[in-house]
């Protein structure tokens, strides 16, 4: 849907619309056309072989200093202030738009294949910096295809400590879900994580499978599975995700939505239940919204309201 070309889809908190995290057609000038060039390569990040030493981690300071440096020259004040408090976030911010977040991205993967993608993350979402997390996760998705299912614990441990719907939701889609989609065996981990204590987890669990899903492909009745224990909880983030993920598969296939919101529909929020229906044919929708809503009780002894006499 997450303008243009979009990675989240457009979402609304405590009245807030949630800006998606766009793919920029054109990459936006920046002050330096390669601005790692200068930082020393780092260890191989192949998996040793028996034998060899596994590979450190020294230069990874530099690296996240030059990145740093690239950062501050492309921020803004204003702007760093408007995104934390529309994040509600306690990271510091640099204030660089989105689209150069994901050309710093690029450089950094072309630049330093030789940086294993999981050490470089761990440690940019360490220095509690927004943009550094922002980087982390825009490589991870770039190089999503090296990574397998051992990487998964660890990415669940990123989900926890980004513990925000801006790291979570690009997370889930752009990386856990492809390597789930790739490793189908792995999907067995989507029943753990929606019984987790943390609900950042338990979202993830519910949007993992939301690209595969809106594209007419996936698991519906995983979903399901995993969605309909939810229903009744009252996190505004476990709402929206069950809302969001049935918007998205009614787009091309409105059947299983409606006959999801038919058998459900008197254990759904009322925002669980705008966002699945959003979609769907306006009569079914204003139906539904009526029936989960039952009317109010009358009160003893009231009287019906009198009738207007009709025109002639």
């Amino acid at each position: 849907e997450q303008k243009g070309d979009v990675s989240i889809a457009d979402q609304r908190v405590h009245g807030l619309r949630m800006v998606a995290l766009p793919t920029p057609h054109a990459a936006p000038a920046l002050h330096a056309k390669r601005p790692f060039a200068s930082v020393a390569p780092m260890p191989s990040s192949r998996k040793p072989s028996k034998g060899r030493r596994r590979p450190d981690t020294e230069g990874l300071p530099a690296l996240i200093d030059a990145l740093s440096a690239r950062l501050r020259r492309e921020g803004d004040a204003t702007r760093a202030a408007g995104q934390k408090a529309y994040l509600k976030s306690e990271l510091a911010f640099f204030g660089v738009a989105q689209p150069v977040i994901r050309v710093l991205a690029r450089e950094l993967v072309r630049e330093h294949r030789d940086v294993a993608p999981l050490e470089l993350a761990r440690a940019l979402f360490e220095t509690r910096w927004h943009e550094h997390r922002a980087v982390a996760i825009g490589v991870l998705e770039l190089r999503v295809s090296e990574l397998g299912p051992s990487a998964l614990p660890r990415l669940i441990e990123l989900v926890r400590e980004g513990a925000g719907w801006a790291y979570v939701d690009w997370l889930a889609t752009k990386v856990i879900g492809p390597i789930l989609a790739a490793n189908p065996r792995e999907l067995r981990r989507l029943e753990l994580w929606a019984a987790d204590h943390d609900f950042w987890v338990r979202r993830t669990a519910l949007l993992a499978m939301n690209d595969a899903l809106r594209a007419g492909g996936g698991d519906f009745e995983l979903f399901s599975k995993l969605a309909v224990p939810m229903l009744g909880e009252r996190e505004f983030f476990i709402r929206k995700a069950i809302g969001w993920v049935l918007r998205e598969v009614s787009k091309k296939r409105p059947a299983l939505v409606r006959a999801f919101v038919e058998r459900h529909r008197h254990a759904m929020s009322g925002l669980t239940l705008r966002e699945a229906t959003k979609y769907l044919a306006a009569p079914d929708t204003k139906r539904g919204l009526a029936r989960a809503r039952p009317a109010a009780p009358k009160p003893a002894g009231s009287r019906p309201p009198a009738r207007r006499p009709r025109k002639r």
